[in-house]
């Protein structure tokens, strides 16, 4: 290959900064992170990465330096990522295949890109025509496309691995979301990972529309898991995460441990309705809510949010979790042979309680004989649904004529926990379940109102009071072994 050498005075500086050396070339820093481990971001002090402020704190602009890593063995050299057009200095494809030839030296160069937008394509001119440069990118974003020449391009799938020689290995690791084929690569034994977009660089993971947000938390704990496997090698305290635009993570430059626990916390915080929610806007409109948790931060819509959460409250045909195996009608019509009541207050810890019970009298059940009861407790948030926490233990299936008639009749009864939501410091907090303690008793405060409502309903309905059942789901089972150990 005829490479063109550029005869002009490039600024050129060395930070010698721990074990870290950087230097500008033209448009570019390029930061030596480790041993044979090079970060190279389309930035330079004239253009620095991140917005840019006046004197009065006013932005005047933006870089939206995206990041190049450059891994190299004794045999190949591995560039991750083409960061972004730059139409701001003069031919930097030469520039960037200048750089990456010297650092790679004689070893065989091979390109792969994280995912498939612009800002981590821009600088592929430089790399696509060169017959000296071969292609190794995942199938599952790229394949079917012909952005890389085809004879020089092998598509790689999830789980593939590169060896660079001298023991310098590179895995990969597919982790859909931001893209639906958003691929990691982690340097083998070195707890090292550049993610791309796929994991965000501090100031927000974009996830684009409404699916993205349930395969990113799939492919996340996924990827906890693989981390997780003592086959893998990896020390979770010690990993390093390098980001696609790690100007994003400020004086870090990387994440770590940290960012991957407070991420894991707020997936499930907007999985459950309640992460921190901070209107945001961007060019793209979709894009209208940070979800913030720690150091972590989800930019999503608030309305793709809102629907994730009543999806899973309230899968397709009203099915929750008893349209299955043992009960296949809809748990929504079951709800109407429920009476509504409220037992006042007897604690004022407490206060007024809701409850819903099924009366099998008032269902055609003989007046003469006495009946089982069943009392269960729903888990922690449903009983902000009202008498939708009734469908969601799945227990009111034994309201059905099916199930009344096997087992020869039963009373049920679902009590309501008095939940509500509280904003702690800008963060949104389930009050109220079955698990609040009593400061004195150490258990829940709820014990003494629902053995009051239990024994107020044994003794108002022909309850046969040696088979009283008591059960409950998640928060609820708690709730259970509290009520026996108190009051068996």
């Amino acid at each position: 290959m005829k490479r063109i050498i550029i005869l002009a005075v490039a600024l050129f500086f060395s930070i010698i900064n721990g074990s870290a050396r950087s230097w500008e070339k033209s448009p570019f820093t390029i930061t030596e992170i480790m041993e044979n481990v090079y970060n190279i971001q389309d930035a330079n002090k004239w253009n620095p990465a991140g917005i840019h402020y006046d004197q009065a704190g006013e932005v005047v602009g933006m870089n939206n330096s995206s990041d190049m890593y450059l891994v190299l063995g004794t045999e190949k050299a591995l560039l991750i990522d083409l960061s972004n057009t730059i139409n701001w200095y003069e031919d930097p494809e030469s520039i960037i295949s200048e750089i990456v030839y010297d650092l790679a030296g004689s070893g065989k160069l091979i390109v792969t890109v994280t995912h498939r937008h612009g800002d981590h394509l821009g600088m592929l001119p430089a790399f696509r025509d060169d017959p000296l440069v071969d292609f190794w990118v995942p199938e599952s974003e790229f394949k079917g496309t012909d952005i890389f020449p085809a004879q020089r391009t092998v598509f790689f799938e999830p789980g593939a691995s590169m060896d660079l020689g001298g023991g310098v290995i590179v895995d990969t690791f597919t982790l859909p979301g931001h893209t639906p084929g958003s691929t990691i690569f982690l340097l083998r034994g070195r707890n090292v990972v550049f993610t791309g977009d796929a994991l965000g660089s501090g100031n927000g993971l974009w996830l684009l529309n409404f699916e993205s947000f349930g395969n990113y938390a799939d492919s996340f704990r996924s990827l906890l898991d693989y981390i997780s496997d003592p086959e893998n090698n990896i020390v979770l305290d010690d990993l390093t995460l390098y980001g696609g635009h790690s100007w994003q993570a400020g004086s870090l430059m990387y994440l770590g441990k940290q960012y991957l626990d407070d991420m894991a916390s707020l997936i499930d915080r907007i999985a459950a309705g309640v992460a921190e929610a901070v209107p945001y806007e961007t060019f793209i409109p979709f894009l209208n809510t940070n979800f913030i948790y720690g150091s972590a931060i989800i930019t999503w819509n608030r309305d793709a949010a809102e629907r994730y959460v009543e999806a899973k409250r309230f899968p397709p045909q009203n099915d929750f979790t008893g349209k299955g195996p043992t009960h296949s009608q809809d748990n929504i019509a079951l709800l109407e042979l429920l009476g509504t009541y409220v037992l006042e207050g007897i604690d004022p810890m407490v206060g007024d309680m809701e409850y819903y019970l099924y009366d099998p009298m008032a269902h055609g059940a003989d007046p003469g004989k006495k009946y089982p009861l069943i009392v269960v407790f729903h888990g922690a948030s449903n009983g902000m649904e009202g008498i939708m926490c009734a469908a969601y233990t799945d227990f009111v299936v034994y309201a059905g004529n099916e199930y009344q008639e096997k087992i020869g009749g039963a009373y049920l009864l679902f009590p309501k926990a008095n939940e509500y939501i509280q904003s702690e410091d800008g963060t949104q907090v389930i009050r109220g379940t079955w698990m609040t303690r009593d400061p004195e008793t150490g258990t829940s405060v709820y014990i003494p109102t629902v053995a009051a409502l239990t024994e107020k309903v044994i003794a108002t309905h022909n309850v046969d009071k040696g088979r009283v059942v008591v059960g409950g789901t998640s928060a609820g089972g708690y709730m259970t072994w509290r009520l026996m150990a108190a009051r068996p």
